[in-house]
């Protein structure tokens, strides 16, 4: 006898939109995540255009009786949006991209162990000056979502 196995519609709802889009290399459909508020899922698209398309007519929520299913968009990258910003740049020596035992990602931005220094009427120095290194100056003006990078100063003794 064959071992039928009965699912919940909403992992049914996510199948069905996987089928649709596994042949685009653009999309790729997550797995559902169970949350303490319902059940989610991710799609990653690579195509900025597509992804605004696909979020204006796929739901964001769905609603199976008393189960809320969310999907949430996500814009995939191939390249790091910080390899982008920072190819060519002189004060960033390396960008890895290392992944942990449990298969996150995290991806360094390991910058050149130099001083940045700038007139800015800085009290606290006696010519005026700020003094900075470039991993704190990126911390700061990258404080929105930038959860899995991490700005930091290369050793000189790898360099």
């Amino acid at each position: 006898m064959n071992n039928t196995k009965i699912e919940a519609p909403w992992y049914t709802y996510q199948k069905k939109i996987k089928a649709l889009f596994d042949c685009d290399p653009e999309i790729t459909v997550g797995e559902i995540k169970e949350k303490s508020d319902g059940y989610e899922f991710t799609i990653e698209v690579l195509n900025n255009a597509k992804m605004k398309a696909l979020k204006s007519k796929i739901p964001a929520e769905k609603v199976f009786g008393n189960v809320i299913l969310k999907t949430f968009f996500k814009l995939k990258t191939e390249t790091s949006i910080f390899k982008v910003i920072f190819t060519g740049n002189p004060l960033v020596a390396d960008i890895k991209d290392i992944v942990d035992p449990t298969g996150t990602h995290h991806e360094y931005i390991c910058f050149k162990p130099e001083i940045l220094q700038f007139l800015d009427d800085d009290l606290r120095d006696y010519v005026g000056n700020w003094t900075g290194i470039p991993q704190d100056i990126a911390r700061e003006i990258f404080e929105e979502d930038v959860s899995g990078t991490n700005f930091c100063t290369m050793d000189k003794r790898e360099m």
